[in-house]
């Protein structure tokens, strides 16, 4: 599907809208048709699954009720879900090409932090060691393609370059994002969006009824198939144990461990207000691409809420987790001294620090905390966030982790 120079608020429409999108009229927003979408995802090769349906026509529901998309909006989505609709059916004729990866028993190290947080940042100072093993965005963007040879992989990375940006361009100047490029560690957030179930759709589009619905049920299904691909992952760049990372997974610890029962948790703490206030910028400004925007105060409302929830669902399910596998670092901590603070998390992942990885980590740190500096914060007033009734609202935590 090529892309056209029309543009529309929103973004750019398509020369060739997909049948799947109904165009945005004078008193409509634009739309997606299900049925259309499935038929279109048939026709690609090896067919599509219809393995999480409820899931998808929960979210094609909420997307066309809710989230007030333009006409360009709605054909980045189509585009997304059909890409989606196939990974289950390409992971399979994988696995049975090759039958060595459903052997593969990956043990991940998670980290997980709101945006704001720091926990991009750990990621990529963590990543500077040779033993530590970080998939990069491209990877985690096409976790079931399979590269002969140099050509294929340098298809694969210009693919993630591709997605890469186009997540970027709405945040520039902000500081977010500021170290997602396609071959530094990327989200598995992917892998989760695969299965229709994520909270980062709720970040890009207003999609508050999946979100609540995501929130109340389970996600172990989604976790399975989390796994299934990162065994495609293992197997197509062997390492040692991968190092992952999703702003959201705090919020679904049981059905993490579910599925991944020997894994450990990285928890990056930082200022609720900071945290609330950055996800709700992010939001806000990644929704403008796509939809109609809305009211920044909504969007502020919305998150705070959510945050809140997440925060106290986590707090909870670590009580029936088993001890020494959550690790939590405060932002703080992080920013204030990154290279004994890497060194403190490399041995709760059983890795040994190296002096010219030190150096490593303390120049990337200094020239991220650079960029930062340099960018234009988001404000709380933006989003209509009260320091002080965020201050009351979050004590709980703060005092747990001493923020």
């Amino acid at each position: 599907m090529g892309q056209g120079s029309g543009q529309v608020r929103g973004g750019p429409v398509p020369d060739a809208l997909p049948a799947a999108v109904r165009p945005a009229g004078p008193s409509a927003h634009a739309a997606i048709d299900l049925e259309a979408l499935l038929a279109d995802a048939v026709r690609a090769p090896g067919g599509c699954s219809v393995r999480f349906l409820p899931e998808l026509e929960r979210l094609v529901e909420s997307l066309n009720s809710q989230a007030r998309l333009t006409t360009g909006g709605a054909a980045a989505v189509v585009e997304g879900l059909r890409t989606a609709l196939t990974r289950p059916v390409q992971l399979r004729m994988l696995r049975s090409a090759v039958p060595a990866i459903a052997h593969i028993e990956p043990a991940p190290v998670f980290i997980t932090g709101l945006p704001g947080s720091g926990a991009g940042l750990l990621h990529n100072l963590l990543a500077e060691h040779p033993a530590v093993d970080a998939p990069t965005l491209w990877e985690l963007a096409e976790p079931v393609a399979r590269a002969a040879g140099p050509r294929e992989f340098r298809a694969l990375i210009g693919r993630g370059r591709a997605a890469a940006e186009s997540g970027s361009q709405s945040l520039h100047g902000r500081p977010a994002g500021l170290l997602r490029t396609a071959t530094r560690p990327g989200g598995c957030s992917w892998l989760l969006g695969n299965a229709f179930q994520s909270v980062a759709f709720a970040l890009r589009w207003r999609v508050p009824g999946y979100a609540d619905g995501l929130a109340a049920g389970s996600m172990t299904e989604a976790y399975h198939f989390h796994r299934e691909q990162l065994q495609a992952i293992c197997h197509r760049i062997p390492g040692p144990a991968p190092l992952l990372r999703d702003p959201f997974h705090a919020g679904r610890l049981g059905d993490l461990f579910d599925v991944y029962p020997s894994a450990r948790v990285i928890v990056v703490h930082h200022d609720p207000v900071r945290t609330v206030t950055a996800t709700a910028g992010i939001s806000h400004a990644l929704r403008g691409a796509g939809s109609d925007g809305g009211d920044p105060r909504e969007t502020g409302r919305e998150w705070t809420g959510r945050i809140e929830r997440q925060l106290v669902a986590s707090e909870v399910a670590r009580r029936n987790l088993p001890g020494g596998r959550i690790l939590d670092v405060r932002h703080a901590d992080l920013v204030g001294a990154p290279t004994s603070e890497v060194r403190r998390v490399l041995a709760f992942m059983g890795v040994e620090q190296v002096p010219v990885v030190e150096g490593n980590v303390a120049e990337l740190a200094a020239r991220t905390m650079r960029a930062a500096n340099r960018s234009v914060p988001f404000r709380p007033a933006e989003f209509g966030i009260s320091r002080g009734a965020l201050a009351g609202r979050f004590a709980f935590y703060r005092e747990r982790y001493g923020l």
